[in-house]
């Protein structure tokens, strides 16, 4: 009579595993990208600790490590995932940090919600993205300048 709680309870383990299974295809392309990016970063410049490694897709994807070097500068470092090209090396005192980006964007934009705040290069200048929801449920991108936080340029998504 019992027999038949055997059946939900097999189909439960087996979705459990399967997620577990999905999950574990999805993030480990992301871990081994972050791994060769701290081995790159490791490599380009003399880096006494890594802070974080993000990333950045525009025209090309970037690893995006934020370090600091023996000389005790903090620096970004944007490696591409295409290996042919150079990395970019940006000083964090030659340019504005993340939240005055997001300061700037949303005095200037409808910001229900910022997503992300990312580093990233645009037509091979150092930008910030600012990735946001407005009021209307609109996602929207808005895009600083690294250097001096001037406006590049913004769009929408429709609502979804």
């Amino acid at each position: 009579m019992k027999y038949w709680l055997l059946i939900p309870l097999g189909a439960a383990a087996g979705a459990s595993v399967f997620l577990l299974f999905l999950y574990n295809s999805v993030v480990s392309p992301l871990e081994e990208r972050e791994a060769a990016a701290r081995d790159a970063a490791f490599s380009i410049e003399d880096i006494t600790e890594i802070y974080e490694v993000s990333f950045f897709h525009g025209e090309t994807s970037y690893q995006v490590v934020d370090a600091v070097r023996e000389d005790e500068e903090d620096i970004y470092l944007l490696i591409p995932e295409n290996s042919d090209a150079e990395p970019e090396v940006l000083l964090h005192s030659s340019g504005i940090t993340p939240e005055e980006a997001h300061e700037t964007a949303a005095a200037n934009e409808d910001m229900q919600s910022v997503h992300a705040v990312r580093l990233g290069l645009l037509e091979g200048i150092p930008i910030y993205e600012i990735n946001y929801t407005d009021s209307n449920g609109r996602l929207g991108y808005y895009y600083v300048s690294f250097e001096n936080g001037e406006y590049i340029r913004s769009y929408q998504l429709g609502a979804s």
